[in-house]
């Protein structure tokens, strides 16, 4: 819900009203978390499996390939450090328990666009 807040705010778009992301994978965003599994109703139950290493050798990749990476929360910003300055948007979660704190207002949609354009990249229909 804070997500389509804020590209409705940054960008005035509704494409994701429904809540149905697929069509961002379509243009080649990809959403990762950095832990990919969880014991129901245990936040971070799964944090030392291993999936850090893992999630990381996939955004190096990616950034390697000269992606854009949209960093949100301190365990994603972890991550920055691979990506060049001109290819990185960093900012708070926006789980309900974090968007007050930096998130809303933060403009990461428009960002992202202004860097992929700034490349001659195709921008992102959010």
């Amino acid at each position: 819900l804070n997500i389509q807040k804020e590209i409705m705010t940054d960008i005035g778009s509704t494409t994701t009203a429904d809540g149905d992301l697929t069509k961002w994978a379509g243009q080649g965003v990809m959403l990762l978390n950095r832990v990919l599994t969880v014991t129901a109703g245990e936040s971070g139950s799964h944090s030392k499996l291993g999936w850090q290493e893992i999630t990381e050798k996939i955004v190096a990749h990616c950034a390697n390939l000269g992606a854009v990476g949209l960093l949100w929360g301190s365990s994603a910003r972890e991550l920055a450090h691979l990506f060049k300055e001109d290819c990185l948007v960093e900012g708070v979660h926006p789980s309900p328990l974090s968007a007050h704190r930096g998130f809303l207002g933060s403009k990461p949609f428009s960002r992202v666009n202004q860097l992929l354009e700034n490349k001659g990249k195709t921008v992102i229909i959010w």
